[in-house]
C-alpha cells in the first residue's frame, strides 16, 4: 500500500519538501505547527504536540490549553539616526522614533549600540559608557529604557564580536584577524578570538555595556566569520600548532 501521510520529522519541513511529498501521493502532511486544527483547515499541515517525558494527564491537559506564541514585529535601530550634536534635534528624533514604533505596533527593537558612521560595519566607537572604545555619545542606555517604557517595547543592543577598532594606540596592543595569502579576508578589521589581550578587550566592552544600561539581551552582528584563510594571525597560528601537538589549550 502507498504511504499518503507524511509526518515531517520534528516538525521541519518547507515547501520544497511538501512538493515532493505531493509528488510521491503524500497529500496529508503532519506537523509541529503552533495552534489548533480547524474544521476547513488543509490536510497539507495538520498541527500536533510533540509530547517529551511521557507528560501526566494533567500536564498534557495544560499543555493543550496553552496560548500559541505572541505575534513579534522586531524593528532594527540605528543610532546614527538618532544622535545629533543638537541635543534639541537629538530629542525631537528619538520623540518621532517612540511614535513610529507606537504606530507600527512593534513588539521588539534592535537597538544598534555602536556607531558606524561611514557604514563600513567597523565599530569605532559606542553610545554607552565604557573603558574601552572611544564613546560618540552616552544615549544608549538612556534611549532604551524610553523605548522600553514609553512604547512599551523589548530591547536588544544590536553589538559586534570581533569588528572594533579602538585607535591606533590601544590596537598596538591587540591581535588582529590576519589572512594566510596576506589578503583583506572577509573585508574588514577584527580582532582574533585566538588572542588573550583581544578576547579580554572584547569581554570588558560587553561587561560596561551591561552595567550601564538596560535592555533584554543582545544580537551579535554577523563579523564572527572566519574564510578558508583565516585566521593566521600568531596567536591562532600557536593554537592550531597547539591542536596539531595535543596540546591543551586555556581560553
Amino acid at each position: 500500500m502507498t504511504p499518503r501521510i507524511i509526518v515531517w520529522p520534528y516538525g521541519r519541513y518547507n515547501s520544497v519538501g511538501q512538493k515532493i511529498a505531493k509528488s510521491l501521493g503524500m497529500d496529508i502532511a503532519i506537523t509541529l505547527d503552533d495552534g489548533e486544527n480547524l474544521e476547513l483547515q488543509s490536510v497539507e499541515s495538520i498541527r500536533r504536540i510533540y509530547l517529551i517525558d511521557n507528560p501526566k494527564i494533567d500536564d498534557f491537559v495544560a499543555n493543550l490549553r496553552e496560548h500559541p506564541p505572541a505575534l513579534e514585529r522586531v524593528m532594527h535601530v540605528d543610532l546614527d539616526y538618532v544622535y545629533d550634536k543638537d541635543p534639541a534635534q537629538q530629542e525631537k528624533n528619538l520623540g518621532t522614533l517612540i511614535e513610529r514604533i507606537l504606530a507600527s505596533g512593534v513588539t521588539t527593537v534592535y537597538l544598534q549600540a555602536f556607531a558606524d558612521d561611514d557604514g563600513t560595519g567597523v565599530a569605532k566607537s559606542v553610545y554607552f559608557k565604557n573603558s574601552y572604545m572611544p564613546i560618540k555619545a552616552d544615549i544608549f542606555g538612556r534611549v532604551s529604557w524610553q523605548l522600553k517604557t514609553r512604547a512599551g517595547v523589548k530591547v536588544f543592543a544590536w553589538m559586534p564580536l570581533l569588528v572594533f577598532d579602538p585607535g591606533p594606540e590601544k590596537l598596538r596592543k591587540l591581535d588582529v584577524v590576519q589572512s594566510i595569502d596576506g589578503s583583506k579576508g572577509i573585508g574588514y578589521l577584527r580582532l582574533s578570538p585566538f588572542s588573550d589581550r583581544s578576547r579580554q578587550f572584547i569581554k570588558g566592552i560587553y561587561t560596561d555595556l551591561g552595567r550601564y544600561a538596560n535592555f533584554e539581551g543582545i544580537l551579535i552582528h554577523d563579523d564572527a566569520t572566519l574564510s578558508d584563510k583565516e585566521d593566521a594571525s600568531p596567536p591562532a597560528s600557536i593554537a592550531v600548532l597547539c591542536q596539531t601537538l595535543g596540546v591543551a589549550i586555556q581560553y
